[in-house]
């Protein structure tokens, strides 16, 4: 299925492309906003979530020191 819509897409000049991204500007402008977020995730990319799973003060359950020690090495890692 993949296969035959990227070939539906790329035929006639993208022409069918077009006329998807056209419907989705126009729903987006009449206020759905399904559209506008998919305009915006395709054209910006979309936003980065953040999420605090801490779990009894230790954010990653499961892991060793020798981990968690290379994890917060690593630029954003846990303090």
């Amino acid at each position: 299925m993949t296969a035959a819509l990227k070939e539906l897409l790329d035929k006639d000049d993208a022409k069918a492309l077009r006329g998807l991204v056209a419907v989705a500007v126009t729903k987006a402008l009449k206020g759905d906003f399904r559209f506008w977020k998919e305009i915006m995730d395709r054209s910006d990319g979309k936003v980065m979530e953040l999420l605090d799973v801490k779990m009894d003060g230790n954010a990653f359950p499961g892991l060793t020191p020798e981990q968690l020690a290379k994890l917060s090495d690593m630029e954003g890692g846990p303090e």
